[in-house]
């Protein structure tokens, strides 16, 4: 056993465990730390009543006839549920008020930044998902989104979750021949890029890159271009369209589509995202999540999480979402 090994075996053996104390464990969700042994044993020996608990505190158009139907390998949850992620992760919020609360910061490594409120959030989903909508996108559709780490990437998720489409989102450090293989597959009617992206100081050309993969793939029928540079790129007249002219006419009202729980949320075959279902030299192959799984998972992740300051209105907020 090497020096440290040996000294990280030693730290391990005289570690303590240190209780937080009761007035701050009892401003967490749980409120003490015997309450969340509780749920933790709830959590292993009654899980079904435990996740029931969990998506109660969602909002759903339809409830579900069944927590869950099925066993180990093929089982659903939440049968016949019925719902949408965007209404959960947007509607809800401003549902209860928070329109001028902070839901979206978006920094670039050259330090440029963006704030959304839940309203401006909504306002551009509902406007992106209409976009997709008027490209001929419908419930069941395919669209890959191939950007550097953007507000728009995230706006356009939600505008798949909005009308149901499946989305796929692809590392944007990949080669041409990397993201052929992952849009074979997948095969999504529109594609989500920039013009160029910056990592690490170092400009990627995006859009020339989305062109060369989709040589010859008919399943592509339009490119939508983020301007994040601003530098010139070729725009193919039919299909290539900037995502700002696109935006500039959108209607702002869309409702959501109602999805039942078991109904596919998205495909990733990017395995930046997924190591486990292949490396980047072998061949891409794809992974199924259900909605209402993810989205109860997520939520119950992820809402409670600190408050934080909205710098524009000075209000207090619980951001829904973060990039």
């Amino acid at each position: 056993m090497s020096e440290h090994d040996e000294g990280a075996a030693s730290l391990i053996g005289s570690s303590r465990l240190y209780v937080p104390d009761a007035a701050r464990a009892g401003t967490t969700h749980c409120g003490s730390v015997g309450a969340w042994e509780a749920l933790l044993a709830k959590s292993r020996e009654r899980p079904d009543d435990f996740w029931a608990d969990a998506a109660r505190e969602l909002d759903w158009m339809r409830p579900w006839d069944a927590v869950r139907e099925g066993s180990f390998p093929h089982f659903k949850y939440f049968v016949g549920g019925i719902g949408n992620p965007s209404v959960n992760l947007l509607d809800r919020h401003l549902a209860q008020g928070a329109d001028n609360r902070l839901a979206l910061i978006w920094e670039a490594e050259d330090g440029q930044t963006r704030f959304f409120t839940y309203r401006m959030l909504f306002v551009e989903v509902c406007k992106c998902a209409n976009v997709l909508k008027g490209l001929g996108v419908t419930k069941g559709d395919a669209v890959a989104v191939f950007t550097p780490n953007l507000s728009e990437a995230i706006v356009a998720v939600l505008a798949c979750f909005r009308i149901g489409a499946l989305f796929n989102t692809v590392f944007s450090g990949f080669s041409a021949r990397s993201l052929r293989d992952r849009l074979d597959s997948y095969q999504p009617k529109v594609i989500l890029t920039a013009d160029e992206g910056v990592r690490r100081g170092q400009i990627v050309p995006l859009k020339t890159t989305v062109d060369e993969a989709i040589q010859g793939l008919p399943c592509v029928q339009t490119v939508i271009v983020v301007r994040r540079t601003g530098a010139a790129v070729p725009m193919r007249d039919g299909r290539d369209r900037f995502w700002h002219e696109l935006m500039a006419s959108a209607s702002a009202d869309c409702a959501p589509e109602p999805m039942e729980a078991n109904n596919p949320l998205l495909s990733m075959a990017s395995v930046a995202v997924l190591p486990h279902i292949g490396s980047q030299t072998e061949e891409a192959r794809g992974e199924m999540s259900r909605l209402a799984a993810m989205n109860i998972i997520e939520f119950y992740k992820n809402n409670r999480i600190p408050n934080v300051v909205n710098p524009e209105t000075l209000t207090m907020a619980k951001p829904g979402l973060t990039a």
